[in-house]
């Protein structure tokens, strides 16, 4: 299993979107995001990513969703995404490709559809923005340490 920490940023009515510099979706429209590293936060993922992918640097304000790829028979492995809520704070939009994307854009609504994205997230994450979804607060993300883990064990 793998886990990704998605950030949906928006300013001024526009949405910030990377372009993918992966070969498989190279050129494709998204959230900035990527894999949680080993002994990395899920808030630290998503801030990082947004700041690597984009140059936006962002402070998070709750989590909008989680969304779960199943593992099949086909070798696809199990995925959870969680899609943050971010507001900017500074940085400014990335002007050079590199391995973490091609360039960032700041995007109105109206052209979003236009894009060639990579899959249906941007859509369904503006739509839950849309229809009002409460955001879950950051502090309901709770780390387990390992003392808490060994009792857990007993």
């Amino acid at each position: 299993m793998f886990i990704v920490a998605l950030v949906l940023v928006q300013k001024d009515g526009k949405t910030l979107l990377i372009q993918e510099a992966k070969p498989l979706y190279r050129g494709r429209w998204h959230l900035p995001g990527g894999r949680l590293e080993r002994g990395e936060l899920l808030r630290e993922a998503a801030v990082r990513e947004v700041r690597e992918e984009s140059g936006i640097e962002v402070e998070l304000s709750g989590l909008l969703c989680i969304d779960q790829l199943k593992a099949d028979d086909t070798g696809t492995p199990n995925r959870l995404r969680f899609v943050f809520k971010a507001e900017p704070v500074g940085g400014a939009l990335k002007t050079r490709a590199d391995e973490h994307s091609l360039q960032a854009r700041w995007c109105e609504r109206s052209e979003i559809a236009s894009l060639d994205l990579r899959g249906p997230l941007v859509e369904r994450a503006l739509a839950l923005i849309d229809a009002g979804a409460p955001l879950l607060p950051l502090s309901s993300l709770q780390l387990v340490t390992a003392a808490e883990r060994k009792r857990e064990l007993g």
